[in-house]
């Protein structure tokens, strides 16, 4: 496969890790391009091999073209994810959202 699809990792705690270091490992046709969490020092250390948006999921922050992916990781806490699904939905770009959208009706 020569096509590689850029990946976009939100959230970079336990869980975003272990997503970036699977697609590191080698599955084929995906590379982690773009790293966002809110807790800046979670990102120090990778700014050399990704591009790196320190803080919150915002409309803004994911529509900046330097924030040019082709599907997104959603890996932050469970009552973040329906606005993060609402704003991804919103830019009609694939993600994968591993746990529900809230854990309340």
């Amino acid at each position: 496969m020569s096509q590689k699809y850029k990946i976009g990792i939100i959230g970079h705690g336990f869980i975003g890790q272990v997503h970036r270091e699977v697609i590191e490992s080698g599955v084929e046709g995906l590379e982690v391009e773009a790293l966002m969490d809110e807790n800046a020092e979670s990102l120090r250390e990778m700014n050399e091999r990704y591009k790196i948006f320190p803080g919150p999921i915002d409309p803004i922050r994911l529509r900046d073209p330097a924030f040019n992916v082709d599907a997104l990781i959603v890996a932050l806490p469970t009552k973040k994810h329906a606005l993060a699904a609402k704003l991804i939905s919103e830019l009609k770009k694939p993600m994968l959202l591993e746990k529900p959208l809230g854990v309340t009706v």
